[in-house]
């Protein structure tokens, strides 16, 4: 089937936002994709690419008219992202979009001065039909993501202690937005979460059996961990957003188990073990 509306990905150079984009084409949709430089993504036959740059309100303008709907990532690691992403709501309600997917963070609905937090509800009270997508920690984030060169290294270094996580893959965020579009699950929230929660320690056992080659995973204490992101340049801020998610991680919030993949879709969530056997390790 194939559908004459149009949805724009912010983000869609990213693992989740280009996951939406492709199960939003394997639907029928047609596709405007949103990134800071377009020009250098691939991506698939037909889909529409524009400049979007959160800042820069010309941009944001032109991204947002003539669509019907909005898949909303956030920049990553950002403790202000509410002063990028309303703007885009505001926007976004005077062109005529007629539904926003905001793509919020797990656990987030218990903290009120998070920068999501504040973006969902303000989405809600926008009078645009909205859909809360508060997907957990992504597999990929381990192949493609933060993790990769940790795991290149032959480690994963975080301090997540011994806790678990109900990891999901940036795949299944996408069938799930697809299928939000489609079906017009307005005024809904859902958390998307795996349908296992495992520790880092499985995570790095099962990497090593699928690649090959042996990764480990070392505990490191918090300080540890955020100086290290002090060293690979992140700026102060997001090193603060950063601990405060490992904080949630050893808390048990992240090990969480929800359906809601499967409400949305209709099919289980895949496990780590069929993502790690199904990806190439460098």
């Amino acid at each position: 089937m194939a559908y004459h509306k149009k949805i724009l990905v912010t983000g869609s150079s990213g693992n989740i936002g280009g996951a939406v984009l492709r199960a939003l084409v394997r639907k029928g949709f047609a596709v405007r994709a949103g990134s800071t430089g377009p020009a250098n993504i691939k991506y698939p036959e037909g889909v529409e690419t524009v400049k979007l740059i959160y800042a820069e309100k010309e941009s944001v303008k032109a991204a947002v008219e003539h669509v019907s709907g909005v898949y909303l990532i956030a920049p990553p690691m950002d403790p202000t992202a509410q002063e990028q992403l309303i703007p885009l709501i505001d926007m976004a309600k005077e062109a005529g979009v007629e539904h926003i997917i905001l793509n919020s963070s797990f656990g987030v609905e218990s903290e009120e001065e998070d920068a999501l937090r504040i973006t969902e509800l303000y989405l809600m009270n926008s009078g645009i039909n909205y859909t809360i997508f508060r997907p957990n920690f992504i597999m990929e984030n381990f192949s493609s993501g933060f993790i990769a060169p940790m795991i290149k290294a032959g480690g994963i270094f975080l301090s997540a202690a011994d806790s678990k996580t109900s990891f999901v893959s940036a795949e299944d965020i996408g069938k799930s937005a697809a299928c939000a579009f489609e079906q017009r699950l307005y005024s809904r929230e859902f958390n998307l979460s795996g349908f296992e929660a495992v520790d880092h320690a499985e995570v790095a056992r099962v990497i090593s059996h699928c690649s090959g080659k042996e990764v480990r995973y070392h505990a490191l204490t918090e300080e540890e961990m955020l100086n290290n992101a002090r060293e690979q340049g992140m700026p102060e801020p997001s090193v603060q957003m950063f601990g405060g998610l490992y904080r949630l991680t050893r808390k048990g919030v992240m090990a969480r188990i929800f359906d809601d993949v499967k409400t949305i879709t209709g099919t289980a969530p895949q496990s780590f073990a069929g993502f790690a056997e199904n990806t190439v390790w460098e």
